[in-house]
């Protein structure tokens, strides 16, 4: 609202926007994980909001008018929720049985609270600080990043390996 100068009413467009993005994402993201490994599609969706963050946020700031928000926040929820829904059967699918549950919601509630949380007030400060409207994608590509390599580090099925060693080892 502060940045880019349009009404607080405004807000609800993107939220909206970024329902639908979400809606009709959601279960082809499933489906391409699925079917193309959600290792491969995360890293993928990773890299299209590296490529994109930054002319999002160009295009939002340079014509900010409501169908460029609506079009630009659709399109980029439309590969985030890709990235979540793939994410969250990746993260599952790694973990063991007997702490799966567990694990997976302490891992997503810390980052509901931790991050989700503090997204706006992280946004205003870093555009506070900097001068620059261009801060938020910038940390946001850094992020991303971070995640990126992050990605490569871990194995994928380690419940299905130690399936497989048990089973070779009986």
């Amino acid at each position: 609202q502060d940045t880019l100068k349009l009404g607080a009413q405004l807000a609800f467009v993107t939220t909206i926007a970024q329902g639908l993005g979400y809606l009709s994402s959601a279960y082809a993201g499933g489906w391409l994980g699925d079917r193309l490994g959600h290792r491969r599609i995360l890293l993928l969706t990773f890299g299209a909001l590296l490529v994109l963050m930054l002319p999002a946020f160009v295009l939002i700031n340079k014509w900010p008018t409501a169908a460029i928000l609506f079009c630009v926040t659709a399109l980029l929820s439309m590969i985030h929720i890709t990235a979540i829904v793939c994410m969250s059967a990746f993260l599952v699918e790694s973990l063991a049985p007997s702490v799966r549950s567990g694990t997976f919601a302490m891992s997503y509630a810390t980052g509901v609270a931790l991050l989700g949380g503090t997204t706006q007030l992280v946004l205003k400060l870093l555009i506070d600080s900097t001068g620059s409207a261009y801060a938020p994608p910038w940390y946001i590509i850094t992020a991303l990043a971070a995640g990126m390599l992050a990605l490569t580090q871990l194995r994928s099925g380690a419940v299905a390996q130690s399936s497989a060693i048990r089973s070779a080892l009986s």
